[in-house]
């Protein structure tokens, strides 16, 4: 079931032969740096098939992401259903990715998140995607900024949507999770603190303004 399609990647449901790239995904320590657990082969393969199902019947999920050219999955990106009472409204999508270290630098994950807020706007008539990241993962938050987002909502102890707009520019190329120097910073930081952001129709109020954040 093919999802959508850039110049490089196809966007799909999983295959069977994708299980391995899915445990190396989900155990991986840099991968999952941000992430207070890491599943066992048994987790991996219920959210596997829980995922794939969901796909198959729905059309959201966290869909492979793949060579265009050899049908290798190298990660996921995906729209799926999240459930956050009090946070964000019944119904909300999230998007989010996962990718496998060796295929980091190369600019997947925008070219496939461009992509797909295209998508979810234009095919799917989402007027808001929300995405979610850590206060110390700097190169996520730095391709938010990309993808147009700008700060929506903060609570105390909450996630902070940051919503975005406009069509997203061309993929940056200098990687999916920020320069060296910046992955010092985030080294350092806490992980504590949970961010979320929301891509939105109508974006900034000026062009090229930086998206707002808690002060």
């Amino acid at each position: 079931m093919l999802i959508v399609e850039t110049e490089r990647l196809i966007l799909r449901n999983w295959q069977e032969e994708d299980r391995n790239l899915f445990y190396e995904i989900n155990r991986d320590e840099k991968v999952m740096e941000f992430f207070p657990f890491r599943r066992s082969h048994a987790e991996c393969d219920t959210l596997f098939d829980l995922n794939r199902d969901m796909i198959s019947q729905t059309g959201l999920g966290f869909y492979a992401l793949a060579n265009r050219t050899t049908n290798e999955a190298m990660g996921f990106c995906g729209l799926s259903p999240v459930d956050l009472p009090g946070i964000l409204p019944e119904g909300a999508i999230e998007i989010g990715w996962r990718l496998a270290t060796r295929f980091w630098g190369r600019g997947y994950v925008t070219e496939a998140a461009s992509r797909l807020i295209e998508y979810a706007r234009a095919d799917l008539r989402l007027p808001t995607v929300y995405a979610f990241a850590v206060d110390a993962n700097l190169g996520d938050l730095q391709l938010f900024d990309g993808l147009g987002a700008r700060l929506a909502r903060q609570g105390p102890g909450h996630p902070e949507p940051r919503a975005g707009g406009g069509p997203p520019g061309p993929p940056r190329r200098r990687g999916d999770r920020g320069s060296p120097r910046a992955g010092a910073r985030r080294r350092r930081r806490s992980a504590k603190s949970r961010r979320s952001s929301a891509l939105r129709d109508g974006g900034p109020a000026r062009r090229g303004a930086r998206p707002r954040r808690s002060g």
